[in-house]
């Protein structure tokens, strides 16, 4: 369409062409940018402004920093005329009134504020990025940190333990020192008639926690047939083989021949 109308005759003809329902060819374009804009995914707010521009993923710092002069291709493409038509002046040394020397000054000034105010924000977010690099860089610093110190802490651990289990001094000591500990983090007053039951036993040379408790184990389940057996059965009718119960068929027994007594 570009291309179409940079033939000055087909201008006329494009403004005089008409759609569906009295449509023109520019609100055509209009509908067919917003279309675009649509499927790319372009926010905007309830009056039509584009919102989320900076809000872009995927974008590294050298991309922002070159969406910041994207951002303002307009004002600098401006400025960059002005400023041709500034040194235009100069060379063929003209002198404009006042009233355009100043127009032209002050628009030559607002230009060269526009890049220094990009240059500022370029250089923010270069800044950011480098902070952001180091923050990032300092929390695998403290991950890896963390992750040697909890090795240090297993093997020191582990000597520890090689030392109580080797060493009757060091077991001792370790368990006084496990007693005070226990013996400090216990309520200090009691109420009056309070019964205190020990949660410890007496005498023990362990570090391990320890108590009144009695393990029981089941009897495996080999020797009781498994859950399946038939425990209303008599005892007497199974079998006893080498100290194990078991389910055996039943043998039917034979009776044994009359021994004959000589006449």
């Amino acid at each position: 369409m570009v291309e179409f109308c940079d033939n000055p005759k087909t201008v006329a003809h494009v403004n005089a062409w008409r759609g569906k329902k009295d449509q023109t060819a520019a609100s055509l374009l209009i509908q067919l940018w917003r279309k675009e804009e649509k499927e790319l995914g372009v926010k905007r707010d309830k009056h039509g402004k584009i919102v989320d521009f900076e809000n872009l993923p995927g974008l590294s710092t050298e991309d922002f920093v070159t969406l910041c002069i994207i951002h303002r291709y307009l004002d600098f493409k401006i400025g960059e005329i002005w400023n041709e038509i500034y040194e235009e002046i100069k060379l063929e040394k003209l002198r404009p009134v006042t009233a355009d020397k100043k127009i032209l000054e002050s628009i030559i000034t607002a230009s060269e504020n526009i890049g220094k105010m990009v240059a500022s924000l370029q250089s923010e977010m270069i800044e950011s990025q480098a902070c952001q690099d180091v923050q990032n860089e300092q929390k695998v610093y403290t991950k890896v940190q963390a992750t040697h110190k909890q090795r240090e802490l297993a093997n020191k651990s582990w000597e520890n333990f090689l030392a109580r289990t080797s060493n009757v001094k060091t077991l001792k000591k370790a368990k006084r020192l496990q007693e005070k500990g226990i013996e400090s983090s216990r309520y200090s007053e009691r109420p009056p008639n309070a019964i205190f039951h020990r949660t410890d036993i007496k005498g023990l040379n362990t570090t391990v926690p320890s108590g009144g408790v009695v393990t029981v184990e089941s009897t495996p389940a080999r020797l009781v047939g498994g859950p399946l057996a038939d425990t209303d059965i008599a005892l007497k009718k199974l079998p006893i083989r080498g100290g194990a119960l078991q389910r055996v068929k039943a043998v039917k027994t034979v009776n044994e021949p009359e021994k004959s007594v000589p006449a």
